[in-house]
């Protein structure tokens, strides 16, 4: 016997329910198998990004100490090179234009770190940094605004009389901001030390101490330093 056409037509209705069943189910996710997949990762990351800041930490640390040893090296070159000489923290040194102005020690250290401006860098600063030239921050500090015709992001490792503004994690040389005049008289001091007027190592031990003393005196008394 055939089925009537009354059974027929339930059985296909039937039929095509089940397809739609089939080719919906197996593609998709309940809310709770998606949150469950959510939960598991967010314990993980939990679980993980302790030890990740932890080797990000030593990874500064390692490149600290590094940037510290070169800084050594450098000073004690510079010192070899300079008849046992420490280098200046700040020294005069004449700018692009030949003016003397004041800069700081990492120009006195530049050549001999390699000319790579992030060993006067830390690690773990991201404000205060020599690599990215004067910055804004920077420029607050000393005070001026930051003009066209200047390669602002490039001024360190010469000597300018903004150089001295370029902040470092390791740090600021400076606490005035310069003035031409100062760092004149700043120049006359530095000519006289190199060309060996107040006292240096060819003059023999105890005049060259002698007038090492009379030259921290005579820095002392122009700022104000002597009790």
């Amino acid at each position: 016997m055939f089925p009537r056409e009354g059974n027929r037509s339930r059985l296909s209705n039937f039929a095509i329910m089940d397809s739609r069943r089939t080719v919906r189910n197996p593609g998709g996710f309940t809310l709770i198998e998606l949150l469950v997949v959510i939960a598991i990762i967010a314990i993980l990351a939990a679980l993980l990004l302790p030890s990740l800041g932890k080797a990000k930490d030593k990874g500064k640390l390692a490149v600290c100490i590094s940037n510290q040893c070169q800084l050594a090296f450098a000073a004690m070159t510079y010192t070899l090179d300079n008849s046992e000489w420490l280098n200046p923290l700040q020294d005069v040194r004449p700018g692009p234009d030949g003016t003397p102005c004041e800069t700081t020690y990492r120009v006195v250290l530049w050549e001999y770190v390699g000319r790579a401006p992030s060993i006067f860098d830390c690690p773990a600063e991201r404000v205060a940094v020599y690599a990215d030239g004067i910055s804004i921050s920077d420029a607050a500090l000393g005070g001026f605004e930051l003009g066209g015709g200047t390669d602002w992001r490039h001024l360190y490792g010469f000597p300018s009389e903004f150089e001295i503004w370029n902040a470092s994690g390791i740090g600021v040389a400076g606490a005035q901001r310069p003035n031409r005049q100062h760092a004149s008289q700043h120049h006359a001091l530095w000519a006289a030390e190199r060309s060996g007027i107040l006292g240096g190592p060819s003059q023999g031990l105890g005049d060259w101490r002698a007038g090492k003393t009379d030259l921290v005196r005579r820095r002392r008394e122009r700022h104000g330093l002597m009790e």
